[in-house]
């Protein structure tokens, strides 16, 4: 049937019959009945899927009981015959996981699928994963799995030595640590902002790929959590050159986290593929977080000190801040003359020169640099520009490679002159390259970044973010 309205669209409907015919699937009711689980479940970190691991094993046949600590499973083998733990990833610490391998009986550990690499690390005779979701088919597997890992009667005494948990979040604790988050949506960046900084985290925020590889090139940092989808550069290409950019200039790498909206299977392995190095999904939680940070840098880990220390601490503080108050303001004083001497200049000379290989693409240039900026001047011959630069200190050159006669390196000499006959400060050179053009290997050296060739707003306001920013 059809249902058509003009100016509104179609409807089309219709019916498929079926026979129907049994399953020949296997029945899986009580065919588990010789396990007695023992469940991990922390009264304040409850998950819904307990809930539906519990009617999976329910309907297997599986008697089930519940634990909230290590302490209690000792006590469950003794007296209940306990012989399988599942325990959800998310409500321990790796050390805990080491004391649970000294009983020797299976363990089903649930993890998320993005925490893949992780449980590669943790992965023992006794140790099965199952990520999520779950459902019939993955629980039935890995209770086939561990059918010949169950202690017989004579096995089930068992004498474990806790191990010290040592290097992991506790409550309380803060780490002293200082990181980069890329991500568009504002919201999002409100989010994972709060949530750091929560546990004492220094958080830097940038817009854009763009501006994530900027700021990259200008400061270090623990850990980049790098969101894949955004304007002007995505996260993919946005990991690319500052791997590219560390390897250059013999850098420590620092983790990138990719943070995706979506989570389908092979991703974890195409974003380890492109350089990054691990990856979890919106919306961010918390626990993820700290798992990540406890992965990269535990070393960072901050514990809570006693009391008494914190008031030794405080005095320390206190003392430091008012020297660091003394310094504020000498600094400001210096910037302060530092700015009026800028202003000066500025009042004279125009911030931004633009020189396109075409009228047409300086006028649009032209247009909407002049919505991010009121101080855009143009170029719209060779001679006309070589004269403007000698006339006036520009912060900031866009300039195209595929210009008739333009010669980069010529050009940077020249400029490099005149900057030093004028006592000018540096100017920043953009050099805007079209898709097919040839880059030689010398250009980066000339120039301070080559870029894709495009009058788009938001990726011309990064430009100015990112470069005008920096003076």
């Amino acid at each position: 049937q059809v249902e058509s309205e003009e100016g509104k669209g179609s409807k089309f409907f219709f019916t498929l019959e079926f026979t129907k015919v049994p399953s020949k699937e296997k029945d899986y009711k009580n065919a588990f009945g010789y396990y007695n689980c023992a469940m991990l479940s922390p009264a304040k970190e409850q998950k819904d899927h307990i809930q539906y691991i519990y009617d999976y094993l329910k309907y297997f046949g599986v008697n089930i009981l519940f634990f909230s600590d290590f302490g209690e499973v000792n006590n469950l083998i003794e007296n209940s015959a306990v012989n399988l733990l599942i325990i959800d990833y998310d409500t321990i610490y790796n050390d805990e996981i080491k004391n649970y391998q000294t009983l020797n009986i299976p363990i089903l550990l649930v993890l998320k699928s993005s925490y893949q690499s992780k449980s590669m690390q943790l992965a023992s005779k006794y140790i099965k994963p199952v990520y999520e979701p779950l459902n019939v088919t993955k629980m039935v597997k890995k209770l086939d799995e561990c059918k010949n890992l169950i202690p017989k009667l004579g096995e089930r005494k068992i004498k474990s030595t806790l191990i010290p948990q040592q290097e992991q979040k506790k409550e309380g604790d803060r780490f002293n640590a200082s990181i980069l988050v890329a991500e568009d949506n504002e919201i999002n960046q409100k989010l994972i902002k709060i949530t750091l900084e929560d546990l004492g985290i220094k958080v830097d925020i940038a817009n854009n790929g763009m501006l994530a590889v900027a700021k990259r090139k200008s400061g270090t940092y623990d850990i980049i959590f790098m969101d894949i989808a955004m304007p002007v550069m995505d996260g993919i290409e946005a990991t690319h050159k500052i791997i590219e950019y560390e390897k250059e200039n013999n850098l420590p790498h620092i983790p990138i986290v990719a943070v995706t909206a979506n989570a389908l299977k092979g991703d974890r392995e195409k974003f380890l593929s492109e350089g990054l190095d691990e990856y979890i999904t919106k919306p961010i939680k918390k626990a993820d977080i700290l798992l990540v940070l406890n992965m990269f840098i535990p070393n960072k880990i901050s514990h809570v000190k006693d009391e008494e220390d914190n008031g030794t601490q405080d005095n320390i503080i206190q003392k430091n801040e008012v020297s660091k108050t003394q310094e504020t303001i000498n600094e400001e004083n210096k910037n302060e003359k530092k700015r009026d001497d800028i202003s000066k200049t500025q009042a004279q000379n125009k911030e931004i020169l633009v020189f396109k290989k075409s009228l047409i693409e300086t006028k649009i240039f032209h247009k909407v640099l002049s919505t991010l900026n009121n101080s855009v001047d143009t170029a719209n011959n060779m001679s006309e520009f070589y004269a403007k630069i000698k006339q006036n200190s520009y912060k900031m050159i866009m300039i195209d490679k595929e210009i008739s006669e333009f010669d980069l390196a010529e050009f940077r000499k020249n400029l490099d002159k005149i900057e030093a006959d004028q006592n000018r400060e540096h100017t920043t050179i953009l050099l805007f390259v079209d898709s097919d053009s040839h880059i030689e290997s010398t250009d980066k050296k000339y120039c301070d970044d080559i870029l894709k060739n495009s009058a788009n707003r938001e990726y011309l306001q990064s430009l100015l973010d990112i470069y005008l920013a920096t003076q």
